[in-house]
């Protein structure tokens, strides 16, 4: 080998390429330049949001009680009728929104186990308890309307006490699920419509169980299957 050959000179060859021209150009960004006033809506922004909204459904049902009078028979009902026909629905509506609107601990949301068992145990459950009450005492609707018609008279008044509180969740939910939106959907729906259960067991005095089973239940279910379809488009990211 060549005794000139020394790897220690390679340094001393000239670069052809300046160094300036060494980095290739960088492609021109084709994102949108998004302005600081676009930014959204802060997380106490949001929280105020949803209070409010919750708020405003309150006075919805309190409105429709105070149209509607509430009933005259509570003295004869006891203290187990009312805790499981009142009370109970009143919890488990307050226990569901609070469970939809749960950030989690990182941010996702409760899990599709414990929205499944509060939307089934707050619908479904109900209606099995409601079937399986005892009456508190002898009961015998009034012969101003039939049964069918007591059943949409009360099944039309709860679905139009939920509609509002469903709108105003679609409005301030929008875009808000990451995760599990079918889900917290139906535990949103199950409490806006038990919320408007327990405000119609505050007024309707038929304690019929198939008038209750029928006519409350039934459509507090079928508002909780709609509600999970129709929020799943559009409150998930």
């Amino acid at each position: 080998m060549d005794a000139d050959f020394n790897l220690s000179r390679l340094d001393e060859i000239p670069d052809v390429v300046p160094a300036a021209d060494r980095a290739a150009p960088s492609a021109p960004s084709l994102a949108p330049r998004v302005p600081a006033t676009a930014a959204g809506p802060s997380r106490a922004e949001l929280r105020s949001r949803r209070t409010m909204a919750i708020a405003a459904s309150l006075l919805w049902l309190a409105g429709h009680l105070v149209v509607l009078a509430a009933r005259t028979d509570f003295a004869k009902l006891g203290v187990l009728y009312p805790t499981l026909q009142i009370a109970l629905p009143g919890l488990l509506a307050a226990t569901a929104i609070s469970l939809a609107l749960w950030p989690g601990r990182d941010g996702l949301g409760a899990g599709v186990t414990a929205l499944r068992a509060i939307a089934l145990a707050s619908t479904l459950g109900m209606a099995l308890l409601t079937a399986a009450l005892p009456l508190p005492f002898p009961y015998v609707p009034p012969a101003l309307f039939t049964f069918g018609q007591w059943v949409i008279i009360c099944g039309d008044i709860i679905a139009v006490m939920a509609a509002l509180p469903l709108v105003l969740a679609a409005v301030v939910l929008r875009r808000s699920f990451v995760t599990a939106s079918f889900e917290r959907g139906a535990a949103v729906g199950a409490a806006c419509s038990l919320a408007a259960v327990t405000t119609m067991h505050l007024h309707c005095e038929n304690i019929q169980v198939a008038h209750v089973l029928v006519g409350h239940m039934v459509p507090a279910i079928a508002i909780t299957l709609l509600a999970a379809l129709v929020l799943r488009s559009v409150t998930r990211v």
